[in-house]
């Protein structure tokens, strides 16, 4: 990760004036994240450093070919700009998978890894050029198509596709087509979208559900709401329910070795094996397995990052590149990438297929889109106009 981070930090060191930021285009921007995420998983236990650069190879951040291509022409062309600010907090996240994704998810899915430099009524192709608004496509849904960056719609007026969009920081678009302003604590809800930054939706058990303030940091014993992501517990702990009682407190990990009924009965990253709640029967807490170790697939996979559990040897094995060869396995995924060719036994690992080629679903395409009817890889981004 420091050869990418230094082209970030470096400064010119016998002058005073301010110069602009490095332009990062997406093969940058994915290979930060990819070192970004590899350096948290080490340091929790769930990847060897030496399979650190098989992350490289795998989708942790899938991004479509030719959404990739637009993104980098958009950067190339100074219509937006990419920034690592969104993960850098997995420097000091806990090690808890819901700690994790709350770390990322707004590099995926919320926005927060564009720059926005476009003004209003300016050309746009993706959400997340235009500052203080959002990009207009008119009815398309899709990315990559051209529209024009237009202002966010105030609480009150009709919103959907073709129609405008809400302010996601302010407000969002209810059932009834109409913006609505997000509310804090004692306004109804039915998810966090529609609470406050400072608040989530709460459920009382009985159908009711209702923003509810945020809390951080409770003391061990505290009662908490699972509801509440990321947790409001201190780091290392987490909120479990208290068997038998049906109550809710913030409670420390096990360590490796002590009895669980469940993964999340056991510190950071750890996984509980052996248990068995139909006949009350516990587990024990345990590291997720490094290449060799005995793993049991009917207690789930066990095995760290890149790996899988083998059926064959009943060890943690690595996980096939294109080319490479996998096992077959019903639900597991022994490729870090494509798909295994076998169904069951020994395959080779196949790569997915470009736009036009042959699919029977979603995850056969590089562009994650199967068109159903004609059973071809279809592009993800919307033609231009």
């Amino acid at each position: 990760m420091r050869s990418v981070f230094v082209r970030f930090l470096l400064l010119l060191p016998l002058c005073s004036c301010q110069t602009d930021p490095p332009v990062l285009n997406f093969t940058d921007y994915r290979s930060a994240f990819n070192n970004s995420i590899a350096e948290y998983f080490q340091r929790c236990g769930v990847l060897d450093s030496s399979r650190a650069p098989q992350l490289q190879h795998t989708s942790l951040l899938a991004v479509a070919p030719e959404l990739e291509a637009t993104i980098n022409q958009e950067v190339g062309i100074g219509r937006v700009q990419l920034t690592t600010d969104c993960f850098s907090s997995l420097g000091t996240a806990a090690c808890d998978i819901s700690d994790a994704f709350a770390a990322i998810q707004d590099c995926i899915t919320g926005g927060k890894e564009y720059l926005p430099q476009v003004g209003p009524g300016g050309l746009c192709r993706l959400q997340g050029e235009c500052m203080g608004g959002y990009c207009d496509l008119g009815a398309v849904k899709r990315p990559c198509g051209t529209g024009n960056c237009g202002a966010y719609l105030p609480p009150g007026t009709q919103c959907g596709i073709g129609k405008g969009q809400c302010n996601p920081d302010q407000s969002t678009c209810g059932d009834d087509g109409v913006c609505h302003k997000r509310g804090g604590p004692g306004s109804s809800c039915a998810s966090d979208a529609e609470c406050d930054t400072s608040s989530f939706c709460h459920g009382d058990g009985q159908g009711h559900r209702t923003c509810a303030a945020r809390k951080k940091n409770l003391a061990t014993g505290s009662t908490c709401d699972p509801g509440q992501v990321p947790s409001s517990c201190k780091g290392g702990d987490r909120c479990l329910q208290q068997l038998p009682a049906t109550t809710y407190a913030c409670t420390t990990g096990k360590p490796t070795g002590a009895s669980c009924f469940g993964t999340l009965d056991c510190a950071g990253s750890m996984v509980c094996v052996g248990a068995d709640l139909v006949s009350m029967k516990a587990g024990a807490c345990r590291p997720q397995g490094k290449i060799g170790d005995a793993c049991n697939q009917d207690q789930g996979a066990v095995c760290q990052l890149t790996l899988y559990c083998s059926p064959a040897s009943g060890t943690c094995k690595a996980a096939g590149d294109v080319g490479g060869a996998c096992e077959g396995l019903p639900g597991g995924q022994s490729c870090l990438t494509g798909q295994c060719s076998a169904l069951n036994g020994s395959g080779t690992c196949q790569d997915t297929s470009s736009d036009g080629g042959p699919c029977a679903a979603d995850n056969d395409c590089k562009s994650g889109v199967c068109n159903a009817k004609t059973l071809a890889c279809s592009s993800v981004c919307a033609p231009l106009r």
